[in-house]
């Protein structure tokens, strides 16, 4: 990705949209030096960790490649939902998500976004 944005005179990408059915982690790699550079704003990416792990992946691997890279994670509010927490239907609302949290995420499936930190 890093070669093919690079080759069509791209200099920025504010919102990087992946739905590769798994392949994530293989798409961000192959923009790692644009991550590292800060030229994509917002990932917007698929969770889908029970089919990582019957394919044998660790579903993790993509939140630590993104967190070494300065990237935050963000998910639903609705995932870590308490009877305090009202969210409009038709409303996606996000919260920073901490390493402490991830082992809650292994039940939930859906989209993350990240952002530089």
């Amino acid at each position: 990705l890093d070669e093919v944005l690079t080759a069509y005179g791209i200099n920025k990408v504010c919102l990087l949209k992946i739905d590769t059915e798994g392949a994530e982690l293989r798409v961000l790699r192959s923009a790692q030096e644009w991550l590292r550079k800060r030229l994509i704003g917002v990932v917007y990416f698929e969770w889908r960790p029970l089919q990582s792990i019957a394919r044998g992946e660790d579903p993790f691997e993509i939140l630590n490649f993104l967190g070494a890279l300065n990237y935050g994670i963000f998910a639903s509010t609705q995932w870590f939902a308490d009877d305090k927490v009202f969210s409009l239907p038709s409303v996606q609302q996000w919260m920073s998500v901490q390493r402490e949290q991830w082992d809650e995420m292994l039940e939930k499936k859906g989209n993350l976004l990240a952002s530089p930190k």
